[in-house]
């Protein structure tokens, strides 16, 4: 059995954003040991063409947090997203676990449902360890994360063992 946690980057905080990254990490629910690992970096250009968005003030974000933009560097939207699916297909995750309900996913939704595919696993298999991390620590933030999303997705497998270990959840597949 394997969860998958899922990281994106993107130039946008809405479901349309241009996404520049895509990661994914493949762990055992036990053990938490890490195992494949996907690391995609996307054009920008051929979003903007399809028509997805990108805000001044989120470009500028990035570009303060020193990370550089490179609008036509990097895989096609459908590439990319194909990508993805085999590789979500091949190791066919229990759960898929996300920093957050409400990002990831709806931005994963619009960009396949823009190139005519579908999301590689059903709705209800989406997790979410932000809401695990509150539970377990309500008033201590969650640390700095450099916003590269492979390191997001190591990271955010770390922290939710931190979390269900805390609230003596060791089997996430219960959550």
């Amino acid at each position: 059995m394997s969860h998958i946690f899922l990281d994106l980057e993107t130039l946008d905080l809405r479901p349309s954003a241009v996404i520049t990254e895509i990661a994914a990490v493949e762990f055992d629910p036990q053990s938490f040991d890490i195992g494949r690992r996907l690391d995609l970096h996307l054009s920008a250009d051929d979003q903007v063409m399809l028509g997805r968005t990108v805000d001044p003030e989120t470009v500028t974000w990035h570009e303060e947090q020193g990370h550089s933009i490179k609008m036509a560097e990097g895989l096609n939207l459908a590439l990319a997203l194909s990508k993805l699916h085999d590789w979500v297909s091949a190791v066919e995750p229990e759960r898929v676990w996300a920093w957050g309900p409400d990002f990831d996913r709806p931005v994963l939704e619009s960009a396949c449902r823009r190139i005519d595919l579908e999301i590689p696993w059903p709705y209800f298999n989406t997790m979410d360890a932000r809401t695990i991390w509150n539970l377990a620590f309500p008033t201590t933030k969650r640390p700095k994360r450099p916003h590269a999303a492979l390191g997001d997705c190591l990271a955010g497998v770390n922290d939710l063992r931190t979390a269900l270990s805390k609230l003596n959840l060791v089997d996430p597949c219960y959550v």
